[in-house]
């Protein structure tokens, strides 16, 4: 309280700051509307009815999950699902999000690991406003069914078992990638 005449009551008090701008950024300037108080308040006036300072707006922590998928062996990474997003704040979103197998090969019942591999976050700052961290998930490449077309077999005269000649010479697999 500079400037106050001791044994004079004076205070001030201030209302809640506004940061110049919402977006993420170091040594910000914050105003804030300030007023006198106290029983000698009357007999003093303000220079200025604000005040003014800086502060920091810390980026705020953005997961984007790759979501579980399973799907039928088709010798792509490619994924049909979509990730999931949390920690969005007001109207900020994310769009373009996708995610991919991180290997074309069966691995088993959960045995591959689906990675986020694009996503646009939305806030009007360039992303900076989050720091953005993405999450795997685990999911399920099952093998192709394959068909044989143009297998022959041979007649065989009764000789009591089921033994058969096949002649697979013009037989094609129907259903192979690649």
């Amino acid at each position: 309280n500079h400037g106050v005449v001791s044994p004079d009551a004076v205070g001030c008090a201030g209302s809640n700051g506004h940061f110049a701008s919402k977006h993420a950024s170091t040594g910000k300037s914050v105003s804030a509307d300030v007023a006198l108080t106290g029983a000698d308040k009357a007999d003093y006036e303000l220079m200025s009815g604000s005040a003014s300072t800086t502060a920091d707006i810390e980026r705020a922590d953005l997961d984007i999950s790759a979501a579980t998928d399973t799907k039928v062996y088709d010798g792509t990474t490619s994924s049909t699902a979509v990730p999931t997003v949390s920690g969005l704040q007001g109207t900020d979103t994310v769009t373009g999000k996708t995610q991919a197998f991180a290997s074309k090969n069966m691995l088993g019942v959960n045995g591959s690991t689906l990675q986020v591999t694009a996503y646009t976050v939305n806030d009007r700052n360039s992303s900076n406003n989050y720091s953005v961290a993405t999450h795997t998930a685990t999911g399920t490449i099952t093998a192709k069914n394959l068909t044989i077309s143009g297998a022959v077999a041979s007649s065989k005269q009764y000789n009591g078992n089921t033994t058969a000649t096949v002649n697979f010479g013009g037989a094609s697999l129907v259903g192979v990638i690649g």
